[in-house]
């Protein structure tokens, strides 16, 4: 087929196209061709032609195979964009994160300040109750010495006076109380507060966590990517076009024909003939003895 190719370009018949030998050089990236002819200048038209119908066909390959280089190199650098792009979303969802972490634990603090200031006034109501109620017992206590001795004149008016003496600490015991209950009300709901914040920094620590491992495991692909992506330029660099590294010369002594070789073949195979007759003729002689 190439022969004929060759025979299209040169105008030739294809009969008229000599044999050609191609060897590999060991070691090298290269390939000796060469044909024997007696037209110097019609075998280096033949090997010129060779050449150039070799390196259209075999880059047409190398470029096909760039091209499939440089646009994989390309996929994976469009892909390491991406996976940036990716990293960046999760650092800002982390940032977010932190920040609604972050504003939880001040609640949480606020919360506690909150909750020690209510166990402060839960403690001073408890002692001003203790107070009142003590109070109360000694008017109690008085009154009752009061009815025991029975004066006469002062007694209504005494017994009214520690009536509503009593009556007085009675109420104000009565709002102690209700203020008590209040602190513990709010007490209760600051602890929920607090509970239900830790709870949330809990959260936001784990999908932190998570967001985290997320960008690990993306950097592990855009190295392997980087990888990839450096694999494809070193078989860019390694991929070469056909080149003429000698322009066809003529051998510097005729291959053809080979006189010693012929003279040597010639004498040994005269010698076997000759030997042969000889003996033949001997044969001969003898049997007409």
């Amino acid at each position: 087929m190439l022969a004929n190719i060759i025979a299209d370009d040169l105008h030739l018949d294809r009969k008229d196209v000599p044999k050609i030998k191609a060897e590999i050089i060991a070691n090298a990236k290269l390939v000796r061709v060469s044909l024997k002819s007696q037209d110097v200048e019609f075998s280096k038209s033949i090997l010129t032609s060779l050449f150039e119908k070799l390196k259209e066909s075999l880059d047409e390959k190398v470029d096909i195979e760039m091209e499939g280089i440089k646009m994989g190199i390309a996929n994976n650098e469009n892909l390491i964009e991406h996976k940036n792009l990716e990293i960046k979303d999760n650092l800002d969802e982390i940032k977010l994160k932190e920040i609604e972490k972050n504003k939880t634990q001040q609640e949480i603090i606020s919360s506690q300040n909150k909750l020690k200031i209510s166990e402060e006034r839960e403690e001073s109501i408890l002692v001003e109750m203790r107070t009142v109620k003590k109070r109360i017992d000694e008017i109690d206590k008085q009154q009752r010495e009061m009815l025991k001795e029975k004066k006469e004149g002062m007694e209504a008016l005494n017994l009214l006076l520690y009536s509503n003496e009593i009556q007085n600490n009675l109420q104000y015991y009565n709002t102690l109380d209700e203020e008590l209950s209040q602190e513990r009300i709010t007490q209760e709901d600051l602890n929920l507060q607090i509970k239900n914040g830790k709870e949330e920094i809990r959260k936001f620590s784990t999908q932190i966590d998570k967001t985290r491992t997320a960008i690990d495991k993306i950097k592990n692909e855009m190295k392997n990517v980087e990888n990839e992506i450096n694999l494809l330029k070193e078989n860019q660099g390694r991929v070469e076009y056909a080149q003429l590294i000698k322009d066809p010369t003529s051998s510097r002594a005729p291959v053809a024909p080979r006189k010693k070789l012929n003279v040597m073949i010639a004498g040994v195979f005269g010698l076997v003939i000759f030997t042969f007759l000889a003996f033949f003729l001997e044969y001969v002689k003898k049997q007409k003895m």
